[in-house]
């Protein structure tokens, strides 16, 4: 390219002489129109004229000759010391760089791990240190921890925060590792009630994760921090790992919650004031603990989460289900995985129009009596956007009828579809994926392969149904027989991550080698690296535009 580029040069530049002395010496010609002088040929001035309007034309040629030099010269691949960048884009490099996920749950007792960003970026040097501090938005995100090793040095760490984010909204994190709270180290926490006094109405997110029992400092934490105002309080995320079935409400409330757990949660605060403190929520995550039901913290959502703790089922009447959805009308994002208790047979439930509903991931991780969590798609009729379905967990025995999923997928539109789960037959993701642009099948093997159905991957009429755009497994291995009959769904687009192809010789596995497999099944892509945010197929569909 350089040997070419120099050589133009050199041509037209030499060519430019030569045109220059050429043309210049046409003002050595005196020609006069005076009838008494010879007169110049037609053609000359036929030329003089052709070559005005190559000159006019060359004016914007050079112009965007000028403008592909001066854009090729912006593009230099000469390394910047990052100290030579102004302030305004080390913030900007800075606020990149915040991690997604401060982990404060995993804080150990040996303090190999504690969170230390973006305090680290202070001591760098003087110049990181005068744009870390007067970053205000690098400082709005402020861990505590109800754990007597690190509470005090925490504490403070936080009143820094609270200095440097100036008026910005904060962002709330409170949580404790198991392995170091014990109730009687819960001494004097004035300081701590104090604090969480001053912030209340400047937090904007609110998450707390309990690893314990609840203990009387969670509730007396928790009612100073929705005790006031909270004009900026839009998100609230609450996570227990231990209780489930529990519910936030006031000491003088007696529920009606068979086996619920009101007692753990009860707060010394009225009603009023905890529903006063939900009212603005537009994103509420949960799992294990709860606001009532009926409470006014279901309204209004964008973004809803229900979950049950990693060991024990929570779980709701399909009614008081139903009733939340109609709450909040413009929902975009639903995560479920409680159990759902179903309406009596003779009271017909109607499913919810959500016009704006982008994202459903279901999480049916455990069985037992009562339905499934996949059952709230009986409930839901998304808008015309394209819907986003995954199923999560590990696989269960279904209870969700055929017949339930195809009336949900007829009144979808899905875009994607997510599994490692639940595996409905292919046929009727087939009928259904005019609107199609991904599936990924996560986790399937050998062994979850003898537990679906034998029919999931048979589809009749295949001639006539759509066809796959693009389907990926990951983490998975498959049986040859399975990737012929796949590709016939999906004949250019099956990409496998991190997976085995093989066949059975006898109660052996045998599997194909990376050559043996490319020869196979020319079509087919694979690599041991999967693309995925965190290993997972799913991580970055809630983030929507």
């Amino acid at each position: 390219m350089l040997e070419q580029l120099r050589s133009a040069g050199d041509t037209l530049r030499a060519a430019w002489d030569d045109y220059l002395r050429a043309y210049s010496a046409v003002q050595n010609f005196s020609i006069q129109r005076n009838p008494s002088h010879a007169k110049a040929p037609p053609e000359f001035y036929h030329q003089l004229d052709t070559e005005l309007t190559f000159l006019s034309s060359c004016e914007a040629k050079m112009q965007e000759i000028k403008i592909a030099i001066n854009r090729a010269r912006s593009y230099s691949t000469a390394l910047v010391p990052i100290h030579s960048l102004p302030s305004e884009i080390l913030s900007r490099i800075f606020q990149f760089v915040l991690p997604q996920r401060c982990d404060l749950d995993k804080l150990s007792s040996d303090n190999t791990y504690y969170p230390r960003y973006p305090d680290e970026l202070a001591h760098v040097c003087s110049l990181w240190r005068q744009v870390t501090i007067s970053c205000c938005s690098l400082w709005c995100h402020i861990d505590l921890s109800l754990s007597g090793p690190r509470y005090v040095g925490l504490l403070d760490r936080a009143g820094t925060h609270v200095t440097r984010a100036g008026r910005l909204p904060i962002e709330l994190h409170v949580a404790e590792s198991v392995h170091d709270l014990e109730e009687e180290t819960h001494a004097d926490y004035h300081d701590l009630y104090e604090f969480v006094s001053s912030i209340t109405d400047r937090m904007e997110t609110l998450n707390l994760f309990i690893d314990t029992y609840f203990w009387e400092i969670h509730r007396s934490v928790f009612a100073k921090l929705l005790f006031g105002q909270h004009p900026e309080l839009s998100k609230f995320t609450l996570r227990s790992q231990h209780s489930f079935d529990t519910f936030i409400n006031p000491e003088d409330f007696n529920g009606d919650q068979p086996n619920a757990g009101y007692g753990d949660f009860a707060l010394n605060i009225t009603n009023d004031q905890i529903e006063d403190s939900f009212a603005s929520l537009t994103v509420l995550h949960l799992q294990g603990v709860f606001p009532l039901w009926s409470s006014v913290a279901y309204h209004g959502l964008v973004d809803l989460r229900l979950l049950s703790t990693d060991i024990y089922w929570s779980a709701i009447k399909e009614a008081e289900l139903v009733s939340i959805l109609k709450s909040s009308p413009g929902l975009r994002i639903l995560h479920f995985g409680l159990r759902i208790h179903p309406t009596p047979n003779t009271e017909q439930v109607s499913p919810v129009h959500l016009q704006d509903l982008r994202v459903v991931k279901v999480f049916p991780d455990f069985g037992g009596g009562g339905a499934c969590p996949s059952s709230v798609l009986r409930l839901l009729t998304p808008g015309l956007r394209p819907l986003w379905l995954s199923f999560g967990g590990s696989h269960v025995s279904e209870t969700i009828s055929m017949a339930d999923w195809e009336n949900f997928l007829a009144r979808s539109r899905m875009g994607r579809f997510h599994t490692c789960s639940i595996f409905p037959p292919i046929s009727m993701l087939l009928r259904h994926s005019a609107h199609v642009d991904h599936v990924v099948f996560e986790s399937y093997d050998l062994s979850l392969r003898k537990k679906v159905s034998p029919t999931w991957l048979q589809a009749d009429g295949i001639a006539a149904l759509p066809q796959l755009r693009s389907l990926h497994f990951t983490k998975s291995t498959l049986l040859e027989e399975d990737l012929r009959s796949l590709l016939a769904f999906c004949p250019s687009g099956i990409v496998l991550y991190s997976c085995q192809v093989g066949h059975m010789e006898g109660s052996t596995y045998v599997r194909l080698g990376e050559k043996e497999l490319s020869d196979t099944f020319p079509t087919v892509r694979s690599s041991d690296r999967p693309p995925y945010l965190l290993g997972d197929p799913t991580a970055n569909w809630d983030l929507l535009d």
